[in-house]
């Protein structure tokens, strides 16, 4: 039975292999989520570490790692950010490297504000066919590829009050189809990525900050649903402990801690499987980290500022 559960486990690395990367500490990935939310980030420089493993169990583990540096309002109401990516997957080792370029702006109306952005992404992929076994000869015309990647950020934050804001946003990733294909016979047009986020941020007494969050994601046949809510609890003025519980549905739980310093913010996730792979995987899903440090130019005091609101943005 255990040999079956790992054969299915091979079909889904199949077809996830095609698919995007993904985060489960999607609101610490702007990148790879919205190019708008750099607007709005805590602080107005943050360079941030991220780095996710799984399936380590199984088969030769998945590893992806990321490095961004963002800046908000950097010149004239403009924010921007650089990441770099680099993900390795399976037997085939499989690698995809990529910088990503984004820019974004905001318009502010009434209690809120609509940010716009734009990303421009560069990758390369290799792979090394030295583990594979082929049933017929395959015309693979090269081991490794390049490609421009364009993707748009749409988003709507409002402030409801001091101690209340709900966020609104939309993206498309891949909006230009890059090929991505390794065959001389094929072509596969990399599916465009859309993806839905929302959340509130909602101050519930002195202490404590709680923040339920929804986001979607569809690229041709996969879908990811995750639902969740994160708790801040605020130590003194400079101390923050968090702590986060999310559902990807049928796939997943995800638990998360943190602690936020001062300037710097470390947080660790786990997945625990709950697919049908998890007789395979005995449960195990995913271990992922993240760690930022965000400093101001100078100090503020106007209306954005006075918003409390969890720093996980």
């Amino acid at each position: 039975m255990r040999i079956f559960y790992i054969f299915l486990f091979g079909l889904s690395i199949t077809s996830l292999s095609s698919q995007d990367i993904h985060y489960s500490q999607f609101y610490n990935s702007h990148s790879f989520v919205n190019p708008t939310f750099f607007s709005i980030q805590s602080h107005d420089h943050t360079l941030q570490l991220q780095r996710r493993s799984q399936w380590y169990t199984v088969t030769t583990p998945f590893s992806t790692t990321s490095f961004t540096y963002g800046g908000k309002n950097i010149y004239k109401g403009f924010s921007a950010a650089i990441s770099s990516l680099n993900d390795i997957t399976g037997d085939s080792r499989l690698s995809t490297s990529a910088a990503l370029i984004s820019i974004s702006n905001k318009v502010s109306i009434n209690k809120g504000v609509i940010l716009y952005g734009i990303q421009t992404s560069f990758y390369q992929q290799s792979i090394n066919y030295a583990n594979l076994f082929f049933l017929q000869d395959e015309p693979l015309k090269t081991q490794s590829l390049s490609f421009l990647d364009l993707s748009l950020g749409l988003s709507y934050q409002n402030f409801i009050d001091l101690e209340n804001s709900f966020l609104l946003g939309f993206s498309a990733y891949h909006i230009n189809k890059p090929n991505q294909s390794f065959s001389q016979n094929n072509t596969f047009l990399l599916p465009v990525k859309f993806i839905y986020y929302t959340s509130l941020a909602r101050k519930i007494n002195s202490k404590n900050i709680l923040t339920p969050s929804v986001f979607y994601s569809s690229q041709k046949e996969a879908r990811e649903f995750i639902i969740g809510c994160h708790l801040n609890h605020i130590i003194n003025n400079e101390i923050q402990i968090t702590t986060s519980i999310f559902n990807r549905y049928n796939d997943a739980l995800i638990f998360a801690i943190g602690l936020i310093n001062k300037n710097i913010k470390f947080e660790a996730s786990y997945d625990v499987n709950t697919s049908s792979l998890r007789n395979a995987s005995n449960s195990v899903g995913a271990v992922e980290f993240s760690i930022s440090y965000g400093w101001n130019k100078n100090k503020k005091n106007n209306k954005e500022e006075q918003i409390i609101c969890p720093k996980y943005l």
